[in-house]
């Protein structure tokens, strides 16, 4: 988690939920059902997520919420419930929705059937289900209420440009991949 130093001992406890779930279903605790990483582009949300689930050792579902736009009517909502399906089989799991806002926006006067099957897949999590929904965006302020209020997107992160200190940890990160680099 370079650059955010700030958020990892908040994020290692939804960690170690994911590695060790009968320590907190004995004292009676719950993890949030989905956390929503907001933040402006570049700031490293989707990369958080990454490291969250490689952190856990669980399966990383990754979807862009342009994917869930489609042609013909109904098939969103179809993605989204084989998208569940498959965390359901492979838990834990960590499903990541990058720019959510694209489907999770304030509906008008229709109904947005691709937004009503992502609540309807929160709201059917089990207590006994090893499924976080990590969404990112960087319009917080366009999604729909049905979708922030309570017990669904419980936690909020507001992720901030790294400062400085971070912003070398991310150069030398990426740089140290680059063959060249290497030589200096």
């Amino acid at each position: 988690m370079i650059g955010i130093d700030e958020f990892k001992d908040e994020l290692m406890g939804i960690v170690d939920y994911l590695k060790n779930p009968s320590k907190y279903e004995e004292l009676g605790a719950s993890v949030p059902k989905g956390i929503l990483l907001c933040g402006n582009p570049g700031t490293g949300k989707t990369m958080l997520a990454q490291a969250l689930a490689n952190e856990a050792d669980c399966s990383f579902f990754y979807k862009s919420g342009s994917e869930f736009d489609q042609i013909f009517v109904g098939s969103g909502a179809r993605n989204i419930r084989d998208l569940f399906k498959k965390a359901r089989k492979s838990q834990p799991a960590i499903i990541f929705i990058d720019e959510i806002d694209t489907i999770g926006g304030k509906r008008q006067m229709e109904p947005n059937n691709t937004l009503n099957q992502l609540l309807v897949e929160i709201d059917g999590f089990r207590k006994d289900e090893r499924i976080i929904l990590i969404g990112a965006t960087n319009l917080e302020e366009s999604l729909d209420s049905a979708l922030t209020r309570p017990g669904r997107f419980d936690k909020k992160i507001t992720i901030p440009n790294p400062d400085r200190k971070g912003r070398e940890k991310l150069f030398e990160y990426y740089l140290s991949k680059i063959p060249a680099y290497k030589q200096f």
